[in-house]
């Protein structure tokens, strides 16, 4: 695994949190840089991340990690087009 250089943990420290843009001086590619956890919660459904069983406290569950499932378990029903009519829910609420 690469490490980050001392002035890119400055920039994250500077950044509190939030992602750091980075560009490559030679091809003008941008990168962001952000935590893994950040990451993980950006992944396509579907995508499943690698999760560490030691990041959790006392083995605890996290939601996240049922994401990918759930999206599979539900994607025939929600791409059914008789479900279209809850995305005109709200329009016709009194």
């Amino acid at each position: 695994m690469t490490t980050l250089t001392p002035e890119q943990r400055q920039l994250v420290e500077q950044a509190g949190g939030a992602p750091v843009r980075l560009e490559d001086p030679e091809t003008r590619e941008e990168y962001v840089l952000l935590k893994l956890t950040v990451y993980e919660h950006l992944l396509k459904p579907g995508e499943v991340a690698l999760v560490d069983p030691s990041d959790y406290e006392d083995g605890e569950f996290h939601p996240r990690d049922a994401y990918a499932a759930i999206d599979q378990a539900f994607a025939e029903g929600w791409d059914d087009p008789r479900m279209a009519e809850y995305d005109e829910y709200e329009k016709h609420r009194p």
